[in-house]
């Protein structure tokens, strides 16, 4: 199968899984939002970001490194499997002594016991990366998607029976552990390749130099998206972080689907053809194109539509989070936007240039935290996107580097997208507002969204034929399983 069939094969499973995985994910984490409460949430979530930050040291980038590399030996992936295994377990050793610092840094006694049970998901984390790697390296995407869609419902139907059953903020640890345990097994069960007991210094240290860049941005991507928690947890506590960690969780929610997807086929298919800079510049217009016709729709309706959404969804006791959930779109635009570009740059072997900008990004981030916490967690929310767009000359100022891209050929990409968007606004807070004030609030939301989604369909392939032929030529590819 040629390359370009297998990354658009890729990229039908990856946004399967991505879609339903996630939409299942989240339906659970809305269903025991409406049992427990901000605080439960805001607990996890401080145990969450420590997690979060010591995961990508099990996993140090070498996972993306097998998936990079041009050619791969056996000695490659019994080091880096016995490697991650060792770091897993003495990581999980680590936090499970240290969990009575956090818990007293943080002054919540409870997060004492939530860190030591999900840390484990290191050990679970350290089994699993070698196989996923030669999955990806492989575009076995369809079965990466079953394998996720099936620990999600599983995990999810845990997390609601120990929520109903009172059991509190364990349901969310509980929900976690048990989606990393079904994922980790199901992965050995479709990936053939098992470890030997066997180490090769010289083959480890081929990968290292990648892996450890990639590792570093993994750390600086933690910074800038989930430093914020850290910060609002310790100085306004978890209620106010349950607040803001559900906003961004559902912003994230929205954006990976799309730029998950893209990372996960992306750094493959640029890898294969990183030697052409017309075709990873084609390959880059595509995907954004693509991308902004999705996103930009999808990220300024529920901007408009978050408190009907917030209410409709997560219940009366959410309501402070609504002004969150409506800034923190705007910055789902940008980074969804700028995914095509942070994957080209990994995939064709240049991870210290997104390296140094991730660095820039994350000095910025935390300084704007730290100034904007003070005003509570609209401004930490604003703080980050004022960040996040005067970001964007720097992410084209460096891939102008290996790849002839221009600003202006994006901009005319993005116009028939941003135009539509702008008339599906117009109907949505006219036009529709009127038609649905009788009806109940449910029944309206979902009104709206169906006949927005219509409107913006009817200005896409009426005024702007181009985009719309080329979207459906490459959707006709996707489910035709082949390439023209």
């Amino acid at each position: 199968m040629k390359l370009r069939a297998k990354a658009i094969q890729g990229a039908k499973w990856s946004s399967i899984q991505q879609l339903f995985g996630k939409l299942v994910e989240f339906s659970v984490i809305v269903v025991i939002a409406r049992i427990l409460g901000p605080n439960e949430f805001g607990l996890v979530a401080l145990a969450a970001v420590v997690v979060a930050l010591i995961t990508p040291l099990v996993i140090q980038g070498l996972g993306t490194a097998i998936v990079q590399k041009d050619k791969i030996e056996d000695e490659h992936l019994n080091s880096v499997f016995w490697v991650n295994f060792g770091i897993g377990i003495m990581l999980f050793i680590l936090i499970s002594i240290t969990s009575s610092f956090w818990a007293l840094f943080f002054s919540q006694p409870l997060l004492e016991p939530v860190l030591v049970w999900l840390s484990f998901s290191f050990v679970l984390t350290s089994l699993r990366t070698v196989q996923e790697a030669i999955v990806r390296r492989e575009f076995r995407f369809k079965e990466l998607a079953i394998r996720t869609l099936i620990a999600k419902i599983l995990s999810g139907a845990v997390g609601v029976g120990m929520a109903i059953n009172g059991f509190g903020v364990w349901s969310l640890v509980g929900r976690q552990l048990v989606n990393s345990a079904i994922s980790m097994v199901l992965l050995w069960r479709i990936s053939y390749w098992r470890p030997k007991l066997h180490f090769s210094k010289a083959h480890y240290l081929e990968l290292f130099p990648f892996g450890i860049k990639v590792l570093a941005n993994e750390m600086l991507v933690f910074v800038n998206r989930r430093s914020a928690n850290l910060i609002i947890g310790f100085f306004m506590g978890p209620t106010a972080l349950g607040f803001y960690n559900m906003a961004n969780r559902f912003m994230n929610l929205l954006l990976q689907i799309v730029s998950k997807a893209v990372y996960q086929v992306g750094v493959p298919a640029f890898a294969k053809i990183q030697h052409s800079q017309s075709r990873v510049k084609n390959g880059i217009y595509e995907v954004i194109e693509i991308i902004g016709l999705v996103s930009i729709p999808v990220f300024i309706g529920v901007l408009f539509l978050a408190p009907e959404i917030v209410k409709v969804l997560l219940g009366e006791k959410w309501l402070p989070a609504i002004p969150v959930f409506q800034i923190l779109m705007l910055i789902g635009i940008i980074q969804s936007l700028l995914s095509p570009l942070v994957t080209a740059l990994v995939g064709i072997g240049q991870p210290g240039v997104r390296l140094k900008l991730q660095i820039i990004d994350a000095v910025a981030n935390l300084l704007a935290f730290f100034i904007a916490v003070s005003w509570g967690i609209v401004a930490v929310a604003l703080a980050y996107v004022i960040v996040g767009y005067c970001m964007v000359p720097l992410w084209f100022a460096a891939i102008k580097r290996f790849v002839p891209v221009t600003s202006g050929s994006v901009i005319k990409i993005l116009i028939a997208p941003t135009v539509s968007s702008l008339f599906m606004i117009v109907w949505i807070t006219t036009a529709a507002d009127q038609l649905v004030s009788s009806l109940d609030l449910k029944l309206s939301l979902i009104f709206t969204i169906i006949t927005g989604a219509l409107v913006y369909s009817f200005f896409i392939i009426i005024f702007f034929k181009d985009s719309a032929n080329r979207v459906i030529s490459i959707c006709k590819q996707v489910l035709a399983g082949r390439s023209e």
